[in-house]
């Protein structure tokens, strides 16, 4: 089970993206999971002050297809509405 940030499931429109410089291998694949679980986005580091750490095919895949669930469903994931996308 990945890391999660408890602020996330108390207080929902707390937004903490995941962020990590130096994941390798597959430290990335956690910290793609991390994000996933969390609701959260991913903030991408692949040139890191001139060290290049790239993602692998998969993990491009994954980051993609998660970027669209977000995005489809951000209003969501960001809302106390207990899920009610546009209410009031």
């Amino acid at each position: 089970m990945p890391e999660t940030d408890i602020f996330r499931y108390v207080m929902t429109e707390h937004f903490s993206p995941i962020i990590s410089r130096w994941h390798v291998g597959i430290r990335k694949d956690l910290h793609i999971k991390r994000a996933i679980f969390n609701s959260t986005g991913i903030l991408i580091w692949q040139d890191v002050f001139g060290s290049w750490l790239p993602y692998n095919k998969l993990q491009q895949a994954a980051i993609k297809k998660w970027k669209h669930i977000w995005r489809e469903h951000k209003a969501n994931y960001q809302s106390s509405n207990n899920g009610a996308a546009g209410g009031g």
